[in-house]
């Protein structure tokens, strides 16, 4: 998959490189494929991976999804592969994926 030319900040994700979006149930959310996170000035690169944003709310769903141990590399073959099934599977699937993530802030 082509790394999408974006903002390499979004809210407090750091390091976008992949900025997608996706219709669910009428809905559109936003996935972002970070390396960093900004809590308030502490930038966390051990809070990285894909995050998803319902665009229509204006809120965060989760964060976290394929987290890997530092976010200072390049995403990896596995965050890759993540965010495109995410972007293509079902939205049963992507709901489950949504709500089961550690970092879930609520179904959806």
């Amino acid at each position: 998959m082509p790394v999408d030319i974006c903002s390499p900040k979004i809210g407090p994700y750091g390091g976008v490189v992949l900025d997608k979006q996706r219709m669910v149930g009428g809905r559109t959310y936003r996935l972002l494929l970070y390396r960093s996170y900004d809590a308030g000035g502490l930038i966390g690169s051990e809070f990285n991976g894909i995050a998803v944003l319902d665009d229509d709310a204006k809120q965060i769903v989760t964060d976290n999804i394929e987290k890997i141990e530092s976010g200072y590399s390049v995403p990896t073959r596995g965050q890759i592969a993540m965010l495109e099934h995410m972007l293509r599977c079902t939205p049963e699937q992507f709901k489950e994926i949504c709500n089961n993530s550690s970092r879930s802030r609520g179904e959806i």
